[in-house]
């Protein structure tokens, strides 16, 4: 309920409460995209499009001092 009061349209949920939404009414939920979501790769999917590939991890190079 706050979500929408702070205009918030698209939400993810865990997937364990996916339970609790029986209990919101339908008129709240109106105009809101409710995803739920088991592994963190979904939360990235959700916000980015894509997921990246696991065990890839971009190292920074050291500065030359």
């Amino acid at each position: 309920m706050g979500a929408r009061r702070a205009g918030v349209t698209e939400i993810l949920l865990p997937a364990q409460n996916g339970k609790d939404l029986t209990e919101i009414p339908e008129e709240m939920k109106e105009g809101l995209s409710i995803h739920l979501v088991d592994h963190f790769d979904q939360v990235l999917t959700h916000a980015f499009g894509e997921t990246p590939p696991r065990g890839t991890k971009k190292r920074r190079k050291k500065k030359a001092s």
